[in-house]
């Protein structure tokens, strides 16, 4: 919970934003981007964390997590389709129409019934926002069912 993120370059170099465990200053830098104001969280002490340790994520429990691997794979507009599905799924949680499991549900609903002429590999905005678009009109079904 000390990494917040962690971004991996074409030459294998890996960026990381390390913090206190607290989310306040990941949303801090999304409310004053791009600009950087002071913390609004006590600063991080490298010296009394010791140690960081690393495991390999639990994928079978953690299923948007393998989802979003397999968007990236996939590439095309399946990131789009997913990202779009979500924001759906977690509207629907957030107004308590939707479990926190049912998110899950959700989304594999919506990976499952993108056709794979929807998720060609478009390169023109507009066919990635109809892609993103047909995936939430697809999610809106799903909970309508429920």
């Amino acid at each position: 919970s000390i990494i917040h993120s962690l971004v991996e370059y074409c030459d294998g170099a890996v960026i990381a934003q390390l913090s206190v465990p607290d989310m306040r200053l990941c949303v801090q830098y999304g409310i004053e981007a791009p600009d950087r104001k002071p913390a609004c969280i006590r600063r991080l002490d490298l010296a009394t964390v010791g140690s960081l340790s690393f495991s390999r994520p639990d994928t079978d429990t953690f299923i948007p997590l393998k989802l979003a691997y397999e968007a990236l794979r996939a590439g095309g507009a399946i990131p789009a389709i997913l990202h779009a599905a979500n924001e759906a799924a977690v509207s629907a949680f957030l107004q308590n129409r939707l479990s926190f499991v049912g998110i899950f549900d959700c989304l594999l609903y919506v990976m499952n019934a993108v056709s794979d002429a929807e998720a060609v590999n478009p390169f023109v905005l507009s066919d990635i926002l109809g892609a993103a678009r047909g995936a939430q009109r697809i999610a809106c079904d799903f909970l309508a069912s429920r």
